[in-house]
């Protein structure tokens, strides 16, 4: 009788969505050796801030890569845009003592042409700032430390 109920209940909850979604994104380049995720809010207003390092991750695996763009000069300042957004929720942590805020160690200066990056605006890149911030979740990876950092806001 309990395995029947086991069973029941495994059914509903593939039934009901109720999995663990993977990422495309993340999934495109692999296992990483580390990761670690950190997130401060709650239900759809929330803010994630990620690290996953790499091994042997190569420029010619990126450009091979569906999501990845090599980072030009002209996204230097856009990039820079999102995330002073982003540090603006960050700070919003800090006051709330999340360890989020603990763990942000990215800097805008730590942009550099010939990395890499993948931003998906969620549909807001036509709209004025500060709107333009609303959703959005950036991959970027350094050639130099092998690291991918994730930035997700989903904030208004």
């Amino acid at each position: 009788m309990k395995r029947k109920i086991g069973i029941v209940v495994l059914a509903l909850l593939l039934l009901s969505g109720c999995y663990m979604p993977t990422d495309p994104v993340l999934d495109s380049l692999g296992e990483p050796q580390e990761s670690a995720m950190w997130t401060w809010g709650e239900f759809q207003d929330f803010t994630d801030y990620g690290k996953y390092r790499y091994l042997d991750i190569t420029q010619e695996d990126l450009e091979q890569n569906a999501y990845f763009s090599e980072v030009k000069e002209e996204d230097i300042s856009l990039l820079q845009g999102y995330l002073a957004n982003f540090e603006g929720w960050v700070a919003n942590a800090a006051e709330e003592g999340n360890e989020l805020a603990e763990h942000y160690d990215f800097s805008g200066d730590m942009l550099t042409v010939g990395d890499y990056f993948y931003l998906d605006d969620h549909g807001y890149s036509d709209q004025p700032e500060p709107f333009l911030y609303v959703a959005h979740d950036i991959y970027y990876f350094s050639l130099d430390t092998q690291t991918l950092y994730y930035f997700h806001n989903n904030n208004s």
